[in-house]
Order: structure tokens, then C-alpha cells, then sequence
């Protein structure tokens, strides 16, 4: 017996017989975005015009969309027989079989398909489809053209998920199985969560986010062409991430210290991010290669315990290319090969880090030690602040290139900040330590801010900007520099000039008992000037052991003075402002 349910021009929502005696029913939809369920028997579902919504269960079915944009969702997980899905031709015409479960359809668009316990085909249209693998079943899982989403869920098989072409997701969650999810072409993400398999993932075209979590098997991550992301967080097994062509992004922080993670660049200009110290006894050991292009290493620290981390803290070997090295940190290692940049934070022991030919940053983070950083060639960035390596004396130093150095933090320890060659920045803030800081070549801006201790500024050669900030001796060198000494910082600065040290600028210079003081080192001849309203400088004092001072051709020369002559000069002179030549 056959049931006729007829439907209108406008949306309707139309239901089959549930009459077990009453198996066959015949539903139109005619005109109208219509709503057709197929329940028992053998049904007939024609939607007719407008964008129709299918849905059908177990039995024989024919599906017809009719005119407009027509969706069919199909749940099969009651059949005792594996599903198969194919198209006659088209993407929208075709079968659903199960055993005697069959859905004809035809003039379908998209489709909502969830699959049986055995093994599955699964198949995508052309439009954005939904397609769901069994809990057990080795199942095949395509989405075809459109934006799909495929998953397995809790299931035990080994199945293949592709996603086609579109921006596709495909997931494998709470598997036991060993499954392949490819993204094929378009912006592709791909997801092994709470996994125990061995799954493998790859991009393909386009630029795809690929991620295993909390995942204890072995995996393989591929992001093909594009500029992909891979990332393998909070998981237990040894997983292989492969960055493909394209700027990538390989990321293994986060695994577990069970994980041995071996992560290649490919070509192209990737970021490799990878921890230590974890809490395993065994150790974490990660293996990496840039690949061709310009590779960056960021290596995070995440504390640990003594018993795992060594006394020394983190310790950096470099080859004499810049680009190969290993990195140990208690029983963690990271052995890396074609990085030409680095990011590395320290521990709270001593610490050496090394930066290679690019512009490297090396952090000390703040956590004590006498830690060694050396920026080597580029624009480094280097610290050693955050209110910490309290009692550490590290060493910091630029290299080539425009670096910046930075320590502090209320740090006890004596500080040496070298920057080398090229236009370098330092600064030591609130130290109650003796630190040196050494511009080197380049024009340098250097700043000590001493909070007990004494310190050394030396400008090196070129023209150099020197402000202390507390006790300290500062040296311009050669060049024409500017020295600025704290006015009214209530401690005394020294300023050294030497032969050869260009024409130098002081400014907040202190008089009197307490002030500040200038010392000649290795004068020959030197001629002054000072200018200003009632400014001067004393001459008469502490000359003694120069035997050749003043013997320049011009001796003192006044400018825009009052007050007193030039035989008043031996008598009383008062400084704040001097140029040296």
C-alpha cells in the first residue's frame, strides 16, 4: 500500500508513515524550500522546485531534488552491511547502497552521509558536504568539490579521509586506528585528536593548518605546497613533521616528553618551534633541518626539575657554518642543521646561547645564572632582564651587526655587555653590580643605570651617546661623543679622555666636593674651550705627572664669558658644559 503525501507552494514539512503496514509512501514538495522525511518502507521523495531538504534511514529509497539547491542526509549506522556510495556520472545523481538498504537519488547537491560499522565509501558532491565514517570499519571518506567536512569519531578502524578540492576539515577523533586524512587542494585543516594510531596527514595544496593532539602514535604531518602550519601539541608519540614548499610553520612545543619529533623545513622560509625541558627522565630529543631558505629556530624552556635539568642549564654548540649545532638541556637535546636564525630563552642556571648569521634573539628570561650569549652575525637581540639572574654575571655580546643588549632587573651579578661591531644599543637598568658595557665600532648608545654598584661605559670608536644613570666611568673613545652624567644623581661620575678621542660633549657635569671629575689618560697636547655665561674650566688641580700638558699651540680659549680674565683662570674656575679637542 501506498501513501500520497502532497505538500504546497510554500515550505513545507512533510513525514512518511511509520505504519509498519504501510510501507511505501509517495512525498512531493512541489514549490517551496520543503523539509521531506522518509521513515519506513519503500519511499519515493520528490521535492520539486526550490531548495529541498532529504532525509531517509534504512529501506528503499528514491530521492529526486527537482530544481533548486537540494540537500539529502543519509544515516546508515543501523545496517548490517558495509555502505557504498557512487555517482552515475554527475555529482548529483547516483546510489547509497547497504546490503537491500538502497537510496537512488538524483538532482542532489549536497549530502550530510554517516556510515555503518563495517567498511564504508563515502563520497562529496559539489557542494559543501558532511560525511562521517563508522565507530569501526576501514572507511573511505571523499568529499569531492566544495568546503566538506569528514570525521571519524571513536572509531577502531584504518580509514582515509580526502578532502577534494575546497577549503576542507578533516578529523580523526578518539581513534585507535591508523588513519590517512589529505587535503588534496584548497585551505585544508586536518586534525588527529586523542589518537592512538599511526595517522598521516597531509596538506597538499593550499594553505593548511595540520594538528595532532594528545596523540600517543607515530605521525607523519605533510603540508605539501602552500604556507602551512603543523603542529603536534600535548601528545606522547614520535611525530615527523615535514613542511613542504612554501613559508612554513612547524611547531612541537608542546609535545609530550615521551616524544622523539623530527621536523623538516622543506624549501622555502620556515619557523621551527620545539621546547625542552619537560619532565621525563629520558629526555625529549628533537631533530631538526631548515631545509633550503632562510629557517628560524625558537626553542622555548618550560622549567623543569633539577633531576632533569642539569646544573649548567641550556648548553649551545654551533658549527662553523652558523647553521648546524645541538642544543642540551639535561637529558633534552635538539640537534639542528641549515637554521639561520634563532630564538632561545634561558633557565635559571648558566646558560650558554649562541646566535647564528641572522637576526637571533637570546633571552635569559630572567630566571639567574651566569649565562654566556653571543649574537654572532646580524641584527641581534639579546637580555638577560626581567628582575632576574639575580646574583649571575653573564656575558653578552653582539657581534656584527646593529645589536641590541639589554640586562638588568636588580641584578647582583658584574654584567660584561659587548656589542661589537656595528650601531649598537645597551642598557643596564637598576644594577647593583659592576657592569662594563663596551660600544665597540659603530656609532652606540650605551646607558647604565647603577642602583649601588659602579659602572663602565666605553663608547669604542665612532660617534657614541654615553648616559650613566649612578656611579660609573665613562669613556667617548674615538670619535665625537656625547656624554650625559645624571644631574644631581648624588654619586660621582668619572669622565676618561685619552688621546685620539675626538671632540666630546659632557653635559650634567656636577661641581664642587662630591662632584663629578674628568681624567686625562696619555695627553700630549690638548687645547680647551669652554663657552657660556659664567662658565669655565679648572685647570690648576691635578695636572701633575702630564709633562707635556699644555703644550698645545692655543692653551684656553673663552667664549661668551663674564665675570673674570684670563688671570683669574688658575685661581677659581667653574665647569658644566666642555668641549675636548
Amino acid at each position: 500500500m501506498t501513501t500520497i503525501i502532497n505538500g504546497t507552494s510554500d515550505n513545507d514539512y512533510l513525514y512518511g508513515d511509520l505504519n509498519p503496514e504501510d510501507l511505501n509512501d509517495h512525498i512531493q514538495g512541489f514549490a517551496g524550500d520543503d523539509i521531506l522525511y522518509g521513515l519506513s518502507g519503500n519511499n519515493i521523495l520528490d521535492g520539486g522546485e526550490g531548495n529541498d531538504y532529504f532525509n531517509v534511514i534504512l529501506g528503499v529509497n528514491t530521492v529526486i531534488g527537482g530544481e533548486g539547491s537540494d540537500s539529502l542526509e543519509v544515516d546508515y549506522t543501523g545496517a548490517t552491511i558495509g555502505l557504498r556510495m557512487s555517482f552515475n556520472g554527475t555529482g548529483s545523481a547516483g546510489q547509497i547502497t547497504a546490503g537491500s538498504d538502497q537510496v537512488s537519488f538524483t538532482d542532489i547537491e549536497q549530502f550530510y552521509i554517516t556510515g555503518t560499522e563495517f567498511n564504508d565509501v563515502l563520497l562529496g558532491g559539489e557542494n559543501n558536504d558532511i560525511l562521517q565514517g563508522g565507530i569501526s570499519g576501514n572507511d573511505r571518506l571523499d568529499g569531492g568539490a566544495g568546503d566538506d567536512v569528514l570525521y571519524v569519531y571513536w572509531s577502531s578502524g584504518n580509514s582515509t579521509l580526502i578532502g577534494g578540492l575546497g577549503d576542507d576539515s578533516l578529523t580523526a577523533y578518539g581513534s585507535t586506528g591508523s588513519n590517512i586524512l589529505s587535503g588534496l587542494v584548497g585551505n585544508d585543516f586536518l586534525t588527529a585528536e586523542w589518537s592512538s594510531g599511526d595517522n598521516t596527514l597531509r596538506g597538499g595544496d593550499g594553505d593548511d593548518v595540520i594538528t595532532v593532539n594528545q596523540s600517543t602514535g607515530n605521525n607523519i604531518l605533510d603540508g605539501g605546497l602552500g604556507n602551512d602550519e603543523l603542529k603536534a601539541e600535548f601528545g606522547e608519540g614520535s611525530n615527523t613533521l615535514r613542511g613542504g614548499e612554501g613559508d612554513d610553520i612547524l611547531d612541537a612545543h608542546g609535545s609530550g616528553p615521551l616524544s622523539r619529533n623530527i621536523l623538516i623545513g622543506g624549501s622555502g622560509n620556515d619557523l621551527i618551534i620545539v621546547g625542552l625541558g619537560q619532565t621525563n627522565a629520558e629526555g625529549q630529543d628533537d631533530t631538526i633541518t631548515g631545509g633550503a631558505g632562510f629557517d628560524r629556530l625558537q626553542v622555548l624552556f618550560f622549567g623543569g626539575s633539577e633531576g632533569n635539568m642539569a646544573t649548567d642549564g641550556i648548553t649551545m654548540t654551533l658549527a662553523a657554518n652558523g647553521k648546524d649545532g645541538l642544543i642540551q638541556a639535561g637529558n633534552d637535546s635538539v640537534a639542528f642543521k641549515n637554521i639561520e636564525q634563532f630564538t632561545l630563552y634561558g633557565t635559571a642556571f648558566n646558560d650558554v646561547l649562541l646566535g647564528g648569521k641572522g637576526d637571533d634573539v637570546l633571552d635569559g628570561y630572567g630566571l639567574g645564572g651566569n649565562d654566556f650569549f653571543s649574537g654572532g652575525a646580524g641584527n641581534d637581540t639579546i637580555t638577560t632582564v626581567s628582575y632576574g639572574d639575580i646574583g649571575g654575571s653573564s656575558t653578552l655580546l653582539g657581534g656584527a651587526g646593529d645589536d641590541q643588549l639589554t640586562a638588568g632587573g636588580f641584578a647582583s651579578g658584574n654584567n660584561l655587555l659587548d656589542g661589537g661591531n656595528g650601531n649598537d644599543t645597551l642598557f643596564i637598568g637598576s644594577s647593583t653590580g659592576n657592569d662594563t658595557l663596551l660600544g665597540g665600532n659603530g656609532d652606540d648608545i650605551i646607558t647604565g643605570v647603577s642602583a649601588g654598584g659602579s659602572n663602565t661605559l666605553d663608547g669604542g670608536n665612532n660617534n657614541d651617546i654615553l648616559y650613566s644613570g649612578g656611579q660609573s666611568l665613562l669613556i667617548g673613545g674615538a670619535g665625537d661623543d656625547f656624554l650625559y652624567l645624571g644631574w644631581d644623581d648624588g654619586v660621582t661620575d668619572t669622565i676618561q679622555y685619552g688621546a685620539g678621542d675626538g671632540l666630546d660633549t659632557v653635559l650634567d657635569f656636577v661641581r664642587g666636593v662630591g662632584g663629578d671629575s674628568i681624567v686625562f689618560n696619555g695627553i700630549a697636547d690638548i687645547d680647551v674651550v669652554t663657552n657660556g655665561v659664567d662658565t669655565s674650566f679648572h685647570l690648576s688641580d691635578g695636572i701633575a705627572g702630564n709633562a707635556n700638558f699644555g703644550g698645545g699651540q692655543l692653551l684656553v680659549t673663552l667664549e661668551n664669558t663674564t665675570g673674570f680674565s684670563i688671570s683669574e683662570i688658575g685661581i677659581n674656575l667653574i665647569g658644566s658644559d666642555f668641549f675636548f679637542a
